[in-house]
C-alpha cells in the first residue's frame, strides 16, 4: 500500500517521468498506451493529475476504464504516493473566450 501524498506532487514531477510511465504501460497494454499518446498534462491538483483531451470521445474511452486505473497504478508506484488522475477537454476557443471574460453557465435541459 502507498503512502497517501506527504510531499507536494508538482507537474514537473509527472513530465519529467511520464515517458517512462508511458513505457511501462506499454508493456502491459498498447492499447492504453495509444490512447494516452493523446492526451497530456494539463497540470497537478494536490495528488490528481490532470489530463488534456483533444476531444470528448477519446476522454470518455479512458474515464473510468481499466486505462485509467492502469495508469493511476504505474505513476503511483513511480512517485511513490497514492496519485489519481482526472481529465478535461482541451477546447482552444473555449480558453480562448474564457480569457477574453467569457463566462460558462450550465445549461438546463
Amino acid at each position: 500500500m502507498l503512502p497517501e501524498a506527504t510531499s507536494t506532487l508538482t507537474s514537473e514531477q509527472v513530465v519529467a517521468e511520464w515517458n517512462g510511465v508511458l513505457s511501462s504501460i506499454k508493456a502491459r497494454s498498447i492499447p492504453a498506451e495509444a490512447l494516452l499518446k493523446n492526451c497530456h498534462v494539463a497540470g497537478v491538483e494536490h495528488n490528481t493529475v490532470v489530463l488534456s483531451w483533444p476531444t470528448d470521445n477519446l476522454k470518455s474511452r479512458f474515464d473510468g476504464s481499466k486505462h485509467q486505473r492502469l495508469l493511476e497504478d504505474m505513476l503511483s508506484n513511480t512517485l511513490e504516493q497514492k496519485v489519481l488522475v482526472r481529465s478535461v477537454v482541451e477546447d482552444p476557443m473555449l480558453q480562448t473566450a474564457l480569457k477574453l471574460g467569457a463566462k460558462v453557465t450550465p445549461v438546463n435541459r
